[in-house]
């Protein structure tokens, strides 16, 4: 695990060009720093964010507070495909559709 400055840093250093990388992260914020760093990020699969108070239940296996979503708004003005699946042989659900349906964009 690396701060996202460091991992920026990272991906930038000539040395590391041949590594393919899966990037893991916690929150889209840091993911949005990451693109914001020059970072060239083009999918991003969004899971694992479980219920904390004030959150928003977008699938029954994802929430999110505003924050969240705002990060995600910027990540997909950048032209980032988001998308929710909780298995690779599951159906795609685009977030950004999925948000307008319930409403929170």
């Amino acid at each position: 695990m690396l701060p996202i400055a460091k991992a920026i840093e990272a991906y930038n250093n000539p040395k590391f060009d041949s590594f393919r990388t899966l990037f893991l992260f916690t929150n889209p914020t840091d993911v949005l720093r990451m693109v914001e760093g020059g970072v060239p990020i083009k999918s991003v699969n969004v899971g694992g964010m479980c219920y904390k108070a004030g959150d928003k239940q977008v699938t029954n296996a994802l929430c999110m507070n505003d924050i969240d979503i705002e990060a995600f708004k910027k990540l997909n003005e950048k032209g980032i495909e988001l998308e929710v699946r909780k298995l690779a042989k599951d159906t795609k659900i685009n977030l950004m559709d999925r948000l307008k349906e319930l409403q929170f964009i």
